[in-house]
């Protein structure tokens, strides 16, 4: 064996070595693992560089790329190592430095840019070496080291453990070792002495830097179970303070808590008070805990101190006190029970009832207003479950079924309103609030219930929904809305009636001054909101009628009336009003004046009519009578003449009184035809409906159209009244019908519905329009609406939907005035 295979025969058996003894300590650290993942690397590379050795030629070159794998891997698990030692989280640069020697490693594996081929030299066979080689060298191994150096330094220098910052030194020392030996076997040897095969000398002294990472992790001593060791160890990262002594009471360690709480500059700083503290802790019983009050440079202190004993195969070999600074704890304990003091002060003095319980119903806390709303005594309440004093068998039920579904701690709080009965039996109304208790772990632990006597305040609330609900109807009734709109916010809010009035959904539209200038009538619009802006900027009252277009286009007539509110500083803020629809009243107004105009009219006509028929009666009287009497008057004179004369001719006499007797006749034809004018006589000798089939077949005579009647029942036993007023109806519409409807045809309907008589006139003619309706020359119309009126009645003119003009004349009547004999 050469010199040459000796280095790597001796490193690969340190290596091994090393690697073993970290092994059979079974200590499970990321510090040990990736140390061994480190050596496991190495150990690798040198065993390929003793098997090339006795390799031939052939396969050299092959062998050569494998070991290329982990020698350019050295730096990558050194950089691994370093932030497993510094406890580092793996970053950008971690990553970064995987992916290149990921990266070197195939560009070794499957090109010539790294290693060309096999030489032969007095070491044996070697690797010449690409164009990449030394770039890859340098990214893949010499920075990854830099990296790795660099992270294990700066933790050197941070770090408060002495035995850590012990070991990043030899680690630190150990990589600037392997540099130096890479810088010689790489730049030196080969530059300067001309040694073209130095890969085999640095690869096997490459083991020195993992000599020098065993040293640091041993220095930590983790497989030592010295008491300096376990002390230093364990203890320097603790939170709580810790102080290590010996049998004899001597110092071992101080970790960095408890020099801070003591104010102590090093580990053998042991001060008076330090001194004092210590001998009082040495008085604890073993295992127990006592809190103590100290002054530390003027400040007071509470201090938690626990004493424990160190035994060493059942031998004592030291104490272990640990110190822990409560202060904040106990100003938080005062606060906490200050917070507590003050939370039961609330409660006791809080006007609405609240209780306390746990999650089964266990009274904790309960104030007096709670014991004043169910008239109970404190005393009969705290320490017993909620249901347990309570004898409303209902409420009782409740509280329990509560109980059970709250119990897992997530049923969400509501709030509840319901009836209640108190100890002597009054029944009241409250609301109920409540939420869970819990730990500051959030687990839920009770319950917190605010109780409210909202019995006033729920009769209040009915009361104005009553009252609301009778001003809905009220204003419904009365076709009048409301309104209310604010000066500062410029909003505007209308009643539920207005929005009827108005004709929108309460739903779709917003009140606004836009949207209620979009339904005023064209015609009123710029007026009206002249005025509304006028009232606005200097009226006090308003006034006005307004003329508004719905969304279906309808028209309504309005009437607004508004008044101004003003504040306590005398600032008008907002405008008080009222709409009233008076569209119907419009009508009427319009319809009672339209019936004056008719009535007048109509006394106009009757004075005309009236005149005429004295014209007419005088003239039938003159013609008529006046020849007939003169007539008589000469036969009489003729026949008185002749027996003056004493000359009488019977036969002359006999053919004057005939004549007379001729002129009587027609003189009571004459007398019968204007009576009849002046009231039918059928009246007098028909029953009613025969009376109607009478005048109907006259009509049917004289203008030579088809008539029909179709009548329910047989008689109508009306009062006089009443059937001429009835008779003259009907003899106005089949006047109507000759005079304007061109018919060739008429139907007369007479019912009985409901204790009401009803008659139709129905014609197949021309129908009629409504100015003819209207119209103030329609005498004949208005003398049968006046007829019908005086009669309780009322009248319907309108075109029938077949053609022709339906007369519908409705009238109450008593069941006795008409025989319910149904004719056939």
């Amino acid at each position: 064996m050469d010199f040459y295979s000796l280095m790597p025969s001796i490193a690969l058996l340190v290596n091994a070595l090393l690697m073993y003894y970290i092994i059979i300590q079974k200590q499970n650290s990321p510090i040990n693992k990736n140390y061994i993942f480190y050596s496991l690397n190495l150990l690798f590379l040198i065993l390929i560089e003793l098997v090339t050795l006795n390799l031939g030629a052939e396969s050299l070159e092959i062998w050569f790329r494998i070991a290329s794998i982990f020698w350019l891997s050295i730096g990558f698990w050194f950089l691994n190592f370093a932030y497993a030692f510094t406890s580092k989280k793996r970053d950008w640069k971690f990553f970064i430095m995987n992916f290149i020697t990921l990266l070197s490693v195939i560009v070794s594996l499957f090109t010539n840019q790294v290693i060309k081929g096999v030489r032969y030299s007095a070491s044996g066979p070697d690797e010449v070496i690409g164009n990449l080689f030394y770039p890859l060298v340098i990214i893949s191994i010499a920075i990854p080291l830099v990296i790795g150096l660099y992270l294990i330094m700066q933790h050197g220098m941070i770090t408060k453990n002495n035995s850590q910052r012990r070991a990043a030194n030899l680690i630190f020392m150990g990589g600037i070792f392997s540099l130096l030996i890479a810088i010689l076997a790489y730049l030196i040897l080969p530059s300067v002495f001309n040694i073209k095969s130095p890969f085999r000398f640095a690869e096997s002294m490459s083991v020195i830097h993992s000599f020098f990472i065993f040293l640091a992790i041993h220095d930590q001593r983790i497989f030592s179970l010295k008491l300096e060791d376990i002390s230093s160890n364990l203890f320097s990262s603790m939170v709580d303070g810790v102080i290590v002594l010996n049998e004899s009471k001597e110092i071992i360690h101080i970790n960095d808590t408890a020099k801070e709480i003591f104010n102590l500059e090093n580990d053998n700083d042991r001060n008076p008070l330090l001194s004092r503290i210590l001998e009082e802790a040495y008085s604890i019983n073993e295992n127990r805990r006592e809190e103590k009050e100290y002054q530390i440079n003027g400040e007071n202190k509470f201090i938690l101190i626990t004493r424990s004993t160190i035994n060493s195969n059942e031998h004592k070999i030291g104490d272990m006190f640990f110190f822990k600074d409560i202060t904040s704890r106990k100003e938080t304990e005062k606060k906490l029970i200050e917070s507590e003091t003050k939370y039961r002060n609330i409660v006791e003095k809080h006007p609405h009832g609240i209780i306390e319980t746990d999650l089964d119903g266990m009274i904790t806390i309960v104030n007096q207003a709670y014991a004043d709303l169910y008239e109970f005594n404190m005393e009969e309440m705290i320490g017993k479950k909620a249901w347990e004093i309570h004898t409303d068998e209902e409420f009782i039920k409740k509280i329990l079924d509560f109980l059970v579904i709250s119990k897992d701690g997530t049923l969400e709080p509501t709030t509840q309103i319901a009836p209640r009965k108190t100890k002597s039996g009054k029944i009241i109304e409250i609301q109920i609030d409540w939420i869970y208790k819990r730990d500051s772990n959030g687990k839920a632990t009770g319950h917190l219930t605010v109780v409210t006597d909202v019995t006033e305040k729920r009769k209040n609330e009915r009361r104005l929904i009553q009252q609301k609900t009778m001003l809905a109807q009220a204003e419904e009734l009365a076709h009048l809305g409301s309104w209310e709109y604010n000066i500062k916010t410029n909003m505007l809010h209308w009643s539920e009636e207005l929005y009827k009035i108005f004709g929108v959904s309460e739903m779709v539209h917003t009140p606004s001054l836009d949207a209620l200038e979009k339904i005023l009538h064209p015609d009123y619009r710029d007026r009206i909101l002249k005025n509304l802006k006028n009232f606005i900027a200097k009226g006090e009252t308003l006034s006005q009628y307004e003329k508004i277009v719905r969304p279906d286009g309808e028209i309504r007539h309005l009437q607004t009336n508004a008044i101004k509110r003003k504040d306590e500083n005398g600032e008008v803020t907002k405008i008080i009003g009222a709409t009233l629809d008076v569209t119907d009243l419009r009508k009427m107004e319009y319809e009672l004046l339209l019936s004056q105009k008719q009535l007048r009219a109509l006394t106009e006509k009757l004075q005309l009519t009236r005149e005429d028929e004295r014209k007419f009666l005088a003239r039938e009287i003159h013609d008529e009578f006046g020849q007939l009497l003169t007539a008589l008057k000469m036969d009489v004179d003729l026949m008185i003449d002749e027996l003056e004369n004493n000359n009488p001719k019977t036969e002359l006499m006999i053919l004057n009184l005939q004549a007379i007797e001729s002129l009587i006749i027609k003189a009571i034809a004459s007398v019968q035809n204007i009576a009849t004018m002046l009231r039918p006589d059928v009246l007098d000798h028909l029953d009613f409906v025969s009376a109607l089939e009478w005048q109907l077949k006259e009509f049917e005579d004289r203008f030579k159209i088809k008539t029909s009647i179709k009548k329910e029942v047989i008689e109508y036993n009306f009062d006089d009244k009443t059937r001429l007023g009835l008779f003259r109806i009907f003899q106005e519409g089949l006047t109507n019908v000759a005079r304007h409807s061109n018919a060739t045809e008429v139907k007369v309907d007479l019912i009985i519905n409901n204790s009401i008589f009803e008659m139709k006139i129905i014609d197949n003619g021309i129908g009629i329009s409504q100015d003819s309706l209207d119209s103030l020359k329609s005498i004949g119309l208005i003398g049968m609406r006046e007829r019908i009126i005086l009669l309780d009645g009322e009248i319907d003119i309108k075109n029938h939907e077949a053609g022709g003009v339906e007369l519908h004349l409705k009238m109450p009547i008593h069941k006795d005035s008409y025989e319910s004999n149904i004719s056939g």
